[in-house]
């Protein structure tokens, strides 16, 4: 065995390490494996730490390790090291690095991409990658963009895309439901949809049901 192929074995190993340790809880002795497989070259340690180290709320490591995770290619450190530039006020540079993990096929990368080029003004761009976005199966997509239909007067097309999240499994799909039931006027719809949405842990549906005040939304 080469020089370098010991190297990449011994990564290997103490990611693997790394990863035992994290499912058992043991935080402290995942990091030190990590890092230990990071000095070695590790591009998915050096994801993992950033994963850690940011959940820690230790933000510039982490931070410093996707960057280097995105630059040797990890596809969720590309978006996650653009989720802290556009944090921290840096947009364009957010923008290229959500860019190249959603041409890399990341779903979460176009929605972020499609929320980062509206609030830019770029509403054109915007929706093409909404559509990317839901059509890799993105569920918020689905519902943001069904917002924007909304907008339109397109109802049906919205409710459409609606019902494709909840089948997708996003609860927070069942608060857009609910505000088009109340606009119909239909009342046992909008508390079925509510109901969905608070069960599946979205918060304002949670407050609406409450408040008991759900016919205001």
């Amino acid at each position: 065995m080469s020089e370098s192929e010991t190297f990449a074995a011994e990564a290997l190993a103490q990611y693997d390490l790394g990863v035992a340790h994290y499912e058992a809880g043991e935080l402290e002795e995942a990091e030190r494996c990590w890092l230990r497989a990071a000095a070695l070259g590790s591009h998915a340690a050096m994801n993992s730490l950033g994963i850690l180290l940011n959940a820690q709320r230790r933000h510039q490591e982490a931070s410093d390790w996707n960057y280097l995770a995105a630059k040797g290619g990890v596809v969720e450190a590309m978006n996650n090291f653009a989720v802290f530039c556009e944090d921290h006020d840096k947009p364009r540079e957010a923008e290229h690095w959500y860019r190249q993990a959603a041409e890399r096929g990341a779903s979460e990368a176009m929605h972020n991409l499609a929320l980062l080029k509206s609030q830019m003004g770029e509403l054109e761009e915007a929706e093409s990658w909404y559509r990317r976005a839901i059509d890799a199966g993105n569920p918020q997509s689905m519902c943001d963009f069904g917002v924007v239909l909304e907008s339109r007067g397109d109802e049906d097309g919205a409710r459409s895309l609606y019902h494709r999240a909840i089948d997708a499994g996003y609860a927070r799909a069942g608060f857009y439901l609910a505000r088009q039931a109340n606009r119909l006027g239909d009342e046992i719809a909008e508390e079925r949809w509510l109901q969905h949405a608070a069960e599946g842990g979205d918060p304002e549906s949670m407050v609406i049901l409450a408040s008991r005040g759900g016919r205001e939304l």
